[in-house]
Parts: structure tokens; sequence; C-alpha cells
């Protein structure tokens, strides 16, 4: 799961990602995901998430694909509640 805490992208430490500097904006995104190593992401073409462990799922577990926004159910979180995401081309490759 990507995730963004206190409006800064988890994980992308080195290069920081804020919520404010994409929302709003066609972004390029690519996701390199080993179930069994790490992960890396690329915006618009930078690295800016590099070989972040994965957690070993459980015995019974398989990996899989979800995508999409999922927000917190708390009726008392403050802000804008509309989130937006337009996948225009989605390619899952097996390298």
């Amino acid at each position: 799961m990507l995730k963004f805490e206190s409006g800064q992208l988890r994980d992308a430490w080195e290069d920081p990602v804020f919520m404010d500097d994409i929302r709003g904006k066609w972004i390029d995104a690519q996701f390199d995901f080993n179930a069994d190593k790490s992960y890396d992401l690329y915006l618009d073409g930078k690295k800016v998430i590099d070989g972040v462990g994965v957690r070993q799922a459980l015995p019974c577990g398989e990996p899989h694909l979800k995508i999409g926004i999922y927000r917190p159910g708390d009726a008392q979180a403050q802000g804008d509640r509309l989130s937006v995401m337009d996948v225009d081309k989605l390619r899952l490759v097996d390298k």
C-alpha cells in the first residue's frame, strides 16, 4: 500500500513527494513490485521510492493487485472528502 502521512508520501524520504504538489495533476506512475523482495516507485520517470521491503504474506496468502483510493471511514475527518483517480493505461508484466 502506498500511503500519504501528514501530506507526504511514506517511504519517499530521499526525494519527498507532497500531496499538494501532485493533487489535480496528471502523473505517470510506474510501480515495480517483486512479491518476494521489494518495490520501487517512479513518478514521471523519477524514482521516488527505492527498494522498500515487502511484508511476507501469511502461508495461506497470495500476492494480488488492488488499485484505488482508500479513505478512512472517520465521519469527523476534516477537509475535502472528494478523491478522483483516472487510470488511462494499466500494463502488468512479468519480468
